[in-house]
């Protein structure tokens, strides 16, 4: 049915601004949380902002103060777990703090300097406030030291790869450098867990499935898997897989235990797989 009415416009700052007898400067100082407002100018303003409905314009803040309150994330490795958590992670944290996130994916291993240098073009022009860079392999690393931009950048990748941090590190200018932070997870400590764990069974000899050599994560987990195992006395076999996929470390563990078999050699006592994937295939294989 129509009734001819209008559809009732969206509330103004300025309406707020009437309506609790301030200036709409003030208006805008309670709305960014700004210091310099009493309590009760607060309430007053607060208390018109909930009567008329007001809701901020994100984009009208973003002019008023030239931040946008948005970070952009690009980010490889969306077919895995790790990378998928860590972005659900960020997103949650960002949300708390009252921030956007823009997010722009890539592959992991296909990352060419251009593409990479394409999207923060991309956000530059959203006029992001930072960086965020998920980047588990060594093109992606490099990519994100090599990126010129000017806004804080946080890299979040493991410790160890073909590229150490330093020689990532050498790659940003010195002014960058400074708005510049890495994190990542603590992959030898989880791996020291693992190993203490086999030396309280017993074990003296094992398999160690490693992923893919151009994957940071990997790298550091079997740099760590060797130098642990050695300190514990583990006599350990590397199997090496060039993908994260069950299908591959399936095939190697067949093909490991035919060999075994045929040598009539006793089996290791124990397999360590680097990622999940990989443990559902060697399950299998020996199930």
């Amino acid at each position: 049915m129509v009734t001819g009415r209008k559809p009732s416009k969206r509330p103004s700052m300025f309406e707020v601004a009437k309506l609790a007898g301030v200036s709409h400067q003030t208006v805008s100082r309670v709305i960014n949380d700004s210091p310099d407002v009493s309590d009760a100018t607060r309430a007053r303003v607060q208390a018109a902002i909930d009567q008329l409905g007001y809701r901020p314009s994100n984009s009208a803040r973003a002019l008023a103060s030239r931040r946008s309150r948005t970070i952009g994330l690009i980010a490889g490795g969306l077919k895995f777990f790790g990378p998928i958590s860590s972005i659900s992670s960020i997103e949650s944290m960002a949300r708390e703090h009252g921030l956007f996130m823009s997010v722009m994916m890539v592959h992991e291993a296909l990352c060419a300097q251009a593409d990479f240098d394409n999207l923060c073009d991309t956000f530059n022009e959203q006029n992001v406030d930072a960086f965020i860079f998920l980047t588990p392999t060594d093109v992606m690393f490099a990519a994100a030291c090599r990126a010129r931009v000017t806004q804080p950048r946080v890299i979040v990748t493991a410790t160890h790869g073909q590229m150490t941090v330093r020689e990532g590190l050498g790659l940003i200018s010195t002014e960058n450098k400074r708005r510049t932070a890495l994190v990542g997870i603590d992959q030898w400590g989880a791996m020291a867990k693992v190993v203490a764990l086999l030396g309280e069974y017993g074990h003296k000899s094992a398999l160690y499935f490693a992923g893919p050599n151009e994957w940071r994560d990997a790298h550091t987990r079997l740099d760590a898997w060797r130098k642990l195992a050695a300190s514990r006395s583990i006599d350990s076999q590397i199997v090496r897989c060039h993908t994260w996929d069950a299908s591959e470390a399936y095939a190697h563990m067949n093909h490991l235990i035919d060999e075994y078999g045929r040598r009539g050699a006793a089996l290791p006592t124990a397999v360590v797989a680097a990622n999940d994937n990989q443990a559902v295939g060697i399950m299998r294989a020996l199930h």
